[in-house]
């Protein structure tokens, strides 16, 4: 008999999942049998995951950069960058952040997922979003629900008790292609997009790329941002981050996750160089704390 082997992502958190909140677990069965488990931040709004992801790097970067405790106001939202930031020190600046997959399809994964999570937290629910729901995940019980509604009578507009509340658990299943480009290629079209854009304040602003890949590892991170060296450096932006987030509560506390540079600040530059001589970088090369 052939034991099935098992191993968790580079991409997994350090910390128990047991009592964390807003994550979801992946279980890529590979070519060979193979299953590698892998944990992502799971925040269906987009504005919530934004500011949480903000949460995180204002602890990351006040942890990690400053000698004291640092306050910080969000001044702006949107306008144009995502955030506008001032700190007690006297500092401005501004953060964008941006998403990343390695497979376009995952986006609208992605989306079908998040929308069937919020709706079967709901009592109710609009018959025409469970006819849509229906549809997207070809659900024999939701499709027999959907026909045994239109044969009542329900109009599209009308509120229909949710078939889906209450469910314990969800697992959804699904192709897994293998990535058409490599990760620096997916990065620098992200970066680009950004780069491109005609608002000011570049030299004020950080970008952070949000990992939403399910094929990478922290290796294929490493030969991204070798190949992205120069390129980066020629940024108007003085610090590109690359995010992975694992779990977190609503006000970003509770939380585990991690910040890769792409381009930093030579202040932290050296600070970085000093952490990576530390003891407690893991074996994929992570700095715990």
């Amino acid at each position: 008999m052939n034991m099935i082997k098992r191993r968790k992502s580079s991409f997994y958190p350090v910390g128990s999942l047991e009592n964390k909140r807003n994550y979801k677990e992946y279980f890529i069965l590979e070519k060979d049998g193979s299953i590698v488990d892998k944990v992502f931040l799971d925040i269906i709004d987009p504005s919530r995951r934004e500011l949480i992801i903000c949460l995180h790097y204002m602890r990351h970067v006040v942890r990690n950069f400053y000698a004291e405790d640092v306050g910080i106001n969000i001044t702006s939202r949107d306008a144009p960058w995502d955030f506008g930031l001032e700190l007690s020190t006297g500092e401005q600046a501004n953060i964008e952040i941006t998403s990343i997959t390695d497979v376009t399809q995952n986006f609208k994964t992605h989306k079908s997922e998040e929308r069937y999570t919020k709706w079967k937290n709901e009592k109710m629910i609009p018959f025409h979003e469970l006819k849509k729901l229906s549809r997207l995940f070809s659900s024999s019980s939701l499709l027999r629900e959907v026909e045994s509604l239109e044969k009542n009578g329900f109009k599209n507009t009308d509120m229909v008790e949710n078939p889906m509340y209450g469910e314990s658990m969800t697992m959804f299943v699904g192709n897994m292609p293998e990535s058409e480009v490599s990760l620096s290629e997916i990065l620098k079209e992200a970066i680009d997009k950004k780069a491109n854009k005609k608002h000011s304040e570049k030299e004020q602003t950080t970008l952070i790329i949000d990992n939403r890949a399910y094929l990478f590892e922290v290796n294929d991170f490493y030969l991204a941002a070798e190949e992205l060296n120069a390129y980066c450096a020629s940024l108007a932006f003085p610090e590109v981050w690359f995010y992975t987030g694992y779990f977190s509560d609503g006000d970003g506390n509770n939380a585990e996750f991690s910040f890769a540079p792409l381009k930093v600040t030579s202040q932290q530059s050296k600070i970085l160089e000093n952490m990576a001589e530390s003891k407690n970088i893991d074996e994929s090369g992570k700095y715990v704390w």
